[in-house]
């Protein structure tokens, strides 16, 4: 009985066998149940951060937008400009491993916020508060109203990427991927995107007066004038600002410049806050191959991709705009000449500038006549420098490379800039120049990058010979009137007619004596003759040609002068105390009375047969020998002629009363632009920047990728400086 029962409780037990099948179907159950719910739990989990991603990166470019509209200016970013430099692994040689340097271009955006409230400073020297209506210490900009209109202040607003925290122990550290570094169980210390309001200068209270704001740049040494200590200008363009180990070059700092950097980088965060996530938002991309998810390398150094940029917005081959050369009352007989002098695009804030002018009667398939202008900047041993060139497409292969320079625009700023005596003939390439061939297809321009804005005249003040003393009373063209005598007045009047030979102390060409002269020898031209000035041989003071000079080798066959440009001082002609005495003539469109001037601003259709006026044939037989050329010694070439031509000053011409003695001071404005050119410019626009943003989440699930979205805003700077 006792084995009977004994036998029974065996039977009722589960064998090993039976236990393991349990288990595995109970483990079979339960990972049908849970990895759906680890699965829903991580989709949760992505749609929740693909979710905060869009809205973060909504916030992000419309913060951006609103403030580049609201400033008062953009800042350069292209280049060096806007680069940041950032550290991450490389390869993993031993246990501390690698890290290398990268270069980020456009991940920097620099805006200057308007002026605003009262900038005037107290007693002490602090601002006042406008709430208060007393000083204030701890105000450090004037606060109140935006001025207007739109001013620059002293506080700039930068963007960039950093590093949430620079003095982490790992520095840069993802530990949701490994690709370039194993996972790990520290806290993450990704790139964020950093706002910082910053001022580069601040007052000093003890000197009055603004001083780099040392706390956070640095003041370039090339900036300080040795007697003055307080001199300098900020360091705004350091790729290295936010490393707290690295110079402005990239070295590697130690001991007190390395206490002083790591000391700047701390008010930087100070001021800053993180516009995108304090944790699990990384705004670097490592490339990686996404089989292997390996980093993909360039030797020791992994690629990285920015997931911000601030880029000025290309515009390519647009048609500029040519504003109006001609107001009312200064309309001329054949306008159709007249071409615009000043050219605009729809964009301003100009960077990466290239612009194209095809010439009137550009043939590209004539081997002849398919020459160009192409102004753009060029790498040189002084650095970037905008140019203009003759591109040829039959000798030069690359626009963008190749050419012929004639003009240098950064030199012509340059020496606006440092109030330089005769920009424009110090921007000249005198080598290219040397060449008839390219002096006659000039076309010089000055572009303005800020307001988009393209000038192809200059002011003829700014021609001379800038390597002698300027003349007395500046350098615009000089003439004299001569004796204050009428023909009747002057039989015989001693001189001479033509000037062959000119020197700022002896000019032979006189008004009134030309004007003497040829009513006494040449008695058929009357009364068609002129008292008049030749704008295109009258020399300047110092005796350097006019641009706009007929003989092809001093002057330049494109150069006309601007309509309405010019200013006509002479003596006053009418008695009283202030006869003789200098006074702004006024432009007539007849035959000028005292005090008036008629002028050609373009050239006027010539005689077919000068014998018609009067003329005897041997003359008219040496000045169609000359093929209608200039000769300084011709009377046809030099008196006759120039009527006819552009730069043609007639003045009051009355035989019976003379012009006073004294002299005739012309300034104006030459272009180079012809009617029928075409022009069209690329450019990068800082007052239309466009932000590429891309938000990565890594969610809080067990997956390894980064959710991502992309937002792409384009922000236009209302407010740029003009």
């Amino acid at each position: 009985m006792p084995a009977r029962g004994l036998k029974g409780s065996a039977r009722r037990a589960f064998t090993l066998i039976e236990m393991l099948t349990v288990v595995a179907i109970t483990a079979v159950l339960l990972s049908l149940v849970i990895i759906p719910v680890v699965q829903g739990f991580n989709l949760t989990r992505q749609a929740q951060a693909l979710a905060d991603a869009q809205e973060k990166a909504r916030r992000v470019i419309e913060r951006v937008s609103r403030e580049v509209g609201n400033a008062a200016a953009i800042r350069d970013n292209t280049g060096n400009r806007g680069t940041v430099a950032v550290i991450v692994p490389g390869r993993l040689y031993d246990a501390n491993g690698q890290v290398f340097l990268h270069l980020i271009e456009y991940a920097k955006l620099d805006l200057v916020r308007p002026a605003e409230g009262d900038p005037t400073r107290g007693a002490s020297g602090a601002l006042v508060n406008p709430n208060i209506g007393k000083e204030d210490p701890t105000l450090e900009a004037a606060k109140g109203q935006m001025i207007l209109p739109v001013t620059p202040g002293d506080t700039i607003v930068r963007y960039f990427i950093g590093l949430r925290d620079p003095f982490g122990p790992r520095g840069y550290n993802n530990p949701y991927e490994g690709i370039l570094m194993a996972r790990n169980a520290d806290r993450d210390n990704l790139f964020v995107l950093w706002r910082v309001e910053a001022r580069p200068f601040v007052w000093d209270v003890v000197n009055s007066r603004y001083v780099v704001n040392t706390q956070l740049f640095e003041v370039d040494p090339a900036s300080v004038v040795p007697s003055d200590p307080f001199s300098g200008l900020p360091i705004l363009d350091d790729p290295y600002f936010f490393l707290r180990d690295r110079d402005r070059f990239g070295n590697v700092l130690a001991g007190a410049a390395l206490v002083a950097k790591e000391e700047r980088v701390r008010r930087w965060m100070k001021r800053g806050t993180i516009v995108t996530e304090v944790s699990r938002y990384d705004m670097i991309q490592p490339m990686f191959d996404k089989r292997t998810r390996l980093a993909v390398y360039d030797g020791d150094v992994a690629r990285i991709l920015p997931l911000v940029q601030f880029r000025p917005t290309a515009v390519g081959n647009e048609p500029v705009e040519g504003m109006a050369a001609v107001r009312l009352t200064t309309e001329s007989d054949n306008m159709v000449q007249f071409a615009p002098d000043v050219f605009r695009t729809k964009f301003g804030g100009w960077s990466s500038l290239v612009v194209r002018a095809w010439p009137n009667g550009w043939d590209r398939f004539n081997p002849a006549a398919n020459e160009y202008i192409v102004a753009r900047a060029e790498q040189t041993a002084q650095g970037e420098r905008l140019s203009v060139f003759l591109f040829d497409p039959d000798v030069n292969a690359n626009e963008l490379t190749d050419g012929t320079r004639l003009f240098d625009t950064t030199t012509y700023d340059w020496a606006l800039k440092n109030n330089l005596l005769y920009p424009f003939s110090r921007a000249l390439d005198s080598a290219s120049l040397a060449s008839q061939y390219n002096r006659d297809r000039l076309l010089a321009m000055a572009p303005v990058p800020g307001i988009g804005k393209m000038a192809t005249s200059f002011p003829i003040e700014e021609v001379g010979n800038f390597n002698a003393f300027p003349p007395p009373g500046g350098n615009a063209p000089l003439v004299l009137t001569g004796p204050a005598l009428t023909p009747l007045q002057d039989p015989n009047p001693p001189g001479t007619i033509f000037d062959p030979v000119y020197t700022p102390s002896n000019m032979a060409y006189e008004v009134n004596s030309a004007f003497n002269k040829i009513w006494a020898t040449r008695p058929e031209l009357r009364p068609n003759i002129h008292r008049f000035i030749d704008l295109r041989v009258a020399r300047l003071g110092d005796g350097t040609p006019s641009p706009l000079h007929p003989i092809p080798t001093l002057g330049f066959s494109r150069a006309r002068i601007v309509p309405g440009s010019e200013v006509v001082v002479g003596p006053d002609q009418y008695p009283g105390p202030h006869y003789g005495l200098p006074i702004r003539y006024h432009r007539t469109t007849r035959n000028p009375g005292p005090n008036q001037y008629k002028i050609n601003y373009a050239d006027l259709p010539e005689p077919t047969d000068y014998r018609l006026l009067g003329f005897v044939d041997p003359e008219v037989s040496t000045f169609e020998a000359l093929g209608g050329a200039y000769s300084a010694t011709n009377f046809l070439a030099a008196h006759i002629q120039p009527r006819y031509k552009s730069g043609y000053i007639q003045l009051y011409s009355d035989p019976n009363a003379p012009l006073p003695s004294g002299d005739y001071r012309v300034t104006y404005r030459f272009q180079f632009s012809r009617a029928g050119d075409t022009f069209a410019v690329d450019y990068d626009s800082r007052q239309l920047i466009t932000v590429l943003l891309t938000i990565r989440n890594y969610a809080q699930s067990t997956l390894p990728t980064a959710t991502g979205i992309t937002v792409k805003g384009t922000a236009t700077a209302r407010n740029i400086l003009r």
